[in-house]
């Protein structure tokens, strides 16, 4: 289903993880933002990517940021395979304002005991909740707020994103089943662990935080991004069965080494990046640019990704190798000489423009001295791709219905356009 791509499949979160080690823990699980296209405010919710990527759902439908997101191994990956979500259409759903206007033309409400006998009485009979879909949730100068237009604005903004999340973890618990894979409570608090802290610097697993150390830390990423705990812990449980599934089966071989090597002291590269959501956008960023404006300024200013924007668009450096980073970023990043700017690109559905800050000449270290470092590494990368491509096969083979019609048409939009991953619905 979605990819932020971002996002929530949130550039260079990964990639951060490592350039800022000694930032916060709680800083580091920083992602992207919501970029409901508009550049103010940036969004405050996020998702998580198949790999290990906690997106906030501003960039989520930046399928580049979640790319780059904490790494997969890191965290749990939102929904790169369910991605990011795209604000709703203009004519889309029912409107907060629509809501209301349809909630104020009801009667007014009185808080007395003599509600209609029927829906009380059917209420109690059934064990239902004595407040059925029509009736009010709260009172504004007497006039209700109907929990049905609530549920259909709530549907309308946000359903895609919350279904994406439970059919993510849904396909991900039926294949462990099948292969008689279980996960305990410890195995969900690892991901929380990997979230929050990200790898060590020479790729290993950080060590077991405490319970109070834990949520501390995750308490503040909840309150800075908008996710609500129950979808972390989604992506958590998601995660922590996502991993169990491929441990077993990853082979460092000689070449993921040699590949890991050059990843880590080959030549790279440092960029700045401006990523927004249209062309129009896009042309007023490069208006600018040719105008002499300073880039880390219009990054700062309209690049959605929140993460590298805080630093004036400025990335981790990266190799050509580099996997955390899309190849099209890569190939236009390696062809600039430093201080250059690159003409738009387009890709993921989004539109870029990079700036070359330098170039970092290959280090020579021989292999051999380096070659546990490389061989953890390379495993944490395999891990996380493994996991990447396991969550996407398994939602591009299920086989989904959808019958409310809001969230129906907004998936099939979302995967037309590209922004979603997912199979064609039954219905």
């Amino acid at each position: 289903m979605r990819r932020v791509r971002g996002c929530a499949g949130a550039l260079a979160q990964r990639a951060t993880r490592r350039h800022r080690a000694g930032t916060a823990a709680g800083a580091r699980m920083a992602g992207c933002g919501r970029a409901d296209v508009s550049r103010r405010p940036r969004a405050v919710r996020a998702r998580l990517r198949p790999g290990g990527t906690l997106v906030p759902r501003s960039c989520h439908r930046a399928r580049f940021n979640a790319w780059v997101s904490f790494g997969a191994s890191t965290a749990a990956a939102w929904l790169a395979s369910i991605g990011c979500q795209s604000p709703p259409p203009p004519n889309s759903g029912l409107s907060m304002s629509r809501a209301w206007q349809e909630q104020n033309r009801q009667p007014p409400v009185t808080a007395s005991n003599d509600a209609p006998a029927t829906t009380q009485g059917a209420a109690a009979a059934s064990g239902a909740p004595a407040n059925p879909a029509g009736e009010a949730i709260a009172l504004v100068n007497g006039r209700p707020v109907r929990r049905d237009a609530v549920l259909r604005t709530l549907i309308s903004g946000y359903g895609l994103g919350v279904l994406q999340q439970h059919i993510a973890l849904a396909v991900v618990q039926q294949e462990a089943e099948k292969a008689g894979v279980q996960i305990s409570e410890s195995d969900i608090e690892r991901e929380y662990d990997l979230s929050v802290q990200g790898p060590t610097p020479d790729g290993s697993e950080p060590a077991a935080l405490t319970p109070a150390s834990r949520q501390a830390l995750i308490d503040v990423w909840l309150k800075r991004t908008g996710v609500s705990s129950d979808e972390l812990r989604i992506a958590m449980t998601r995660q922590a069965y996502l991993r169990r599934l491929v441990e077993p089966k990853v082979e460092v071989t000689e070449q993921a080494l040699s590949e890991e090597y050059d990843r880590q002291y080959g030549e790279r590269v440092q960029v700045r990046l401006i990523q927004v959501g249209s062309m129009a956008e896009m042309r007023r960023v490069t208006s600018a640019l040719a105008s002499g404006a300073d880039f880390a300024g219009l990054a700062a200013q309209y690049s959605i990704d929140q993460t590298s924007a805080r630093d004036g668009g400025l990335l981790p450096p990266f190799s050509m190798s580099d996997e955390r980073f899309p190849k099209q970023l890569r190939e236009a990043a390696f062809a600039l000489q430093p201080g250059q700017i690159s003409n738009p690109l387009q890709f993921d559905g989004f539109f870029h423009v990079i700036k070359a800050e330098r170039r970092i000449s290959r280090h020579a270290v021989a292999p051999a001295f380096v070659k546990s470092q490389l061989q953890k590494a390379a495993r944490t990368r395999l891990t996380a791709r493994m996991m990447d491509e396991t969550s996407i096969r398994l939602l591009q083979d299920a086989r989904i219905r959808i019958d409310d019609p809001t969230l129906r048409d907004a998936y099939r939009r979302e995967v037309a356009a590209g922004r979603a991953v997912g199979p064609p619905l039954q219905n």
